[in-house]
């Protein structure tokens, strides 16, 4: 997982360290068989115009926890914020579901159809046939009951 700032502050009251962000933007990226599943945190200062992928968010919704469901997370920060954790909750990318190809469909339509137009000759009887999408005919072209 890669987070995209490094910046650190000691805040001597708690003895914490955290990160403290002023008008930027954090990214959080997951490797790409990985998706965020979930992200929490622990706060101090919050802006009230925060955004994670593009969506105001509530201190409260972050400390208890955001669905977050992709393989990025954008955190806009607008204004002073202080994380002292970032909880991430990783998971599989789901395996998209296995559909078969329609051009093979299509393949199999035409192979019929080619099958349909195929035009046998032969001796029945004393006379020539010629068969052609399941119907006999002479050699004058007439049809044969």
């Amino acid at each position: 997982m890669l987070v995209s700032k490094n910046k650190w502050y000691y805040n001597t009251s708690t003895f914490t360290v955290g990160l403290r962000i002023f008008n930027e933007t954090i990214t959080i990226k997951t490797d790409p068989d990985k998706i965020i599943k979930e992200i929490s945190m622990t706060l101090g200062n919050y802006a009230a115009a925060n955004k994670i992928n593009g969506a105001t968010t509530t201190k409260t919704i972050l400390q208890s926890g955001l669905e977050i469901n992709s393989e990025t997370v954008e955190m806009e920060i607008a204004g002073q914020t202080i994380i002292y954790n970032i909880n991430v909750t990783l998971t599989d990318k789901p395996i998209t579901p296995y559909s078969p190809s329609t051009g093979i469909n299509n393949a199999n339509a035409e192979a019929e159809n080619a099958k349909a137009n195929i035009v046998k000759k032969y001796v029945e009887g004393k006379q020539v046939v010629i068969e052609k999408n399941g119907k006999k005919y002479n050699v004058a072209g007439a049809q044969i009951k």
